[in-house]
C-alpha cells in the first residue's frame, strides 16, 4: 500500500512538472514606479507568470517587465478602456516549439504585452500580445 500511494505521488508530481511554459530562468525588473506599490506589481507579475506557464507550451520566459515610463501612452490608452487600475508588464519570451501554431519556433518575442487590472480579488489578465 504503501509503495502504492508513493507511486501515485510521484505520477502526479511529474504531470505537474511536465507541460506548459518554463519558468526556470525567469527574471523580473521593476523600473520606474509612482502609480503602485513592488508589492504591487509583483503581485501582477505572479499573475502573469502563472498564466505564461500553463498556455506557452514549448516556451521558455526570459523575463517580465514593469516600467511605467516605457508604457506610459499605452497604460494610458489601457486606462480609458479598463479603467484607473490598469497595469502593463511586458516578457521576452524564447518559442522553442509553439505545437499550436499561433507562435513561431524560434523566434524570440520582445515587448510582449499584458494588460492586467487589479480588482477586488486582486489582479485579472485582459489581454496579451502586441499591439
Amino acid at each position: 500500500m504503501k509503495r502504492c500511494i508513493m507511486l501515485i505521488l510521484a505520477l502526479a508530481l511529474l504531470l505537474t512538472a511536465c507541460g506548459g511554459g518554463d519558468m526556470s530562468e525567469t527574471g523580473r525588473r521593476i523600473g520606474t514606479c509612482e502609480l503602485f506599490s513592488k508589492e504591487e506589481i509583483a503581485d501582477a507579475m505572479d499573475v502573469v507568470a502563472a498564466h505564461f506557464k500553463k498556455n506557452f507550451d514549448g516556451c521558455k520566459l526570459h523575463t517580465i517587465v514593469y516600467d511605467e515610463e516605457v508604457t506610459a501612452r499605452k497604460t494610458e490608452l489601457a486606462m480609458d478602456q479598463y479603467g484607473e487600475n490598469t497595469i502593463i508588464l511586458l516578457t521576452d519570451f524564447y518559442v522553442e516549439d509553439a505545437g499550436d501554431g499561433s507562435l513561431n519556433p524560434g523566434q524570440t518575442y520582445m515587448g510582449y504585452e499584458w494588460t492586467l487590472v487589479k480588482t477586488f480579488f486582486g489582479w485579472e489578465l485582459k489581454d496579451s500580445g502586441y499591439a
